[in-house]
């Protein structure tokens, strides 16, 4: 191009104008691998391109990307700095609000939580999401009844939002509340009676009017349901010894240590799949 622009009288590219050109082929290239990257999950090569992507140009999409990986990661704290970047150049985006509640629930910071969840529902107070969060973000401050006043609000505006009857079941049988807490266990149990979570609330409830036999056998079907279920061994074991099983005891809490040998690694990952589990995830 050069060529032809000095054989008709034209002006060659500056050096800087071919650099600048260069810096933005170089930025689209690391965006791309980085993407590619993150689809395969090669997490660590991923957050390489991108950041030296924004070395180049302060991109938010670069930002957005980056949040993710360093999220999938356990690098919340970085993933949190750039969802800072976000959310002052987008302030009304509620799926960055969300986000980042999502990651104050994985570090715990129940405060942090409800603060951003509130932010999300003042732009829009009926977002299921937001509610999901909130009550959990409750839960975690142990302001029970405020949890179950925020999942009511969430049912009464979706009935057929069955995560939120779940954690509102949970939420009741633990506050000893356990009649109500049946009453969203027989809901649930009419649309997803073989689902793991749903026969896991039976055994407990069951296990907490001291009907033990019956907990027994629903925490059977659960581990039919899934063989891997650690908690379910757990739960199964505690009851068995109570019952003076002490062979039964043993072999489940053999099963439970063979599945999760190390409790921090099981709670890291009960963390992420609940973070990720507001968009009604049982399909009822």
């Amino acid at each position: 191009m050069g060529f032809f622009k000095s054989l008709f009288g034209g002006q060659t590219e500056s050096p800087e104008e071919q650099q600048k050109e260069k810096q933005a082929r170089d930025f689209e290239v690391l965006k791309f691998d980085g993407i590619k990257a993150l689809r395969v999950r090669q997490m660590e090569h991923a957050i390489r391109c991108f950041e030296t992507a924004l070395d180049i140009e302060d991109d938010l999409e670069i930002h957005d990307y980056l949040s993710q990986a360093f999220i999938q990661t356990n690098q919340l704290d970085e993933a949190l700095q750039h969802l800072a970047v976000l959310t002052e150049a987008e302030p009304d985006n509620v799926g960055i609000l969300l986000r980042i509640a999502n990651v104050n629930y994985m570090q715990e910071d129940y405060d942090a939580m409800n603060e951003v969840c509130q932010k999300a529902l003042d732009i829009d107070e009926m977002l299921d999401g937001a509610l999901m969060l909130m009550a959990r973000a409750k839960i975690g401050q142990e302001r029970t009844d405020e949890a179950v006043e925020v999942l009511t609000k969430a049912i009464t505006q979706d009935e057929e939002m069955g995560d939120a009857r779940l954690l509102r079941a949970n939420t009741l049988l633990k506050a000893n509340r356990t009649e109500e807490a049946e009453t969203d266990a027989a809901w649930l149990m009419e649309r997803a009676p073989e689902h793991e979570d749903v026969l896991m609330l039976m055994a407990r409830i069951a296990h907490q009017k001291g009907n033990d036999e019956e907990a027994l056998s629903y925490y059977d079907k659960v581990v039919d349901v899934n063989p891997f279920s650690a908690e379910a061994y757990r739960e199964r074991a505690a009851i068995k010894q109570l019952l003076g099983d002490e062979e039964g005891y043993n072999e489940d809490m053999q099963s439970a240590l063979e599945i999760i040998p190390e409790n921090a690694e099981e709670d890291i990952e009960q963390k992420m799949k609940e973070a990720y589990s507001n968009s009604n995830p049982m399909g009822i």
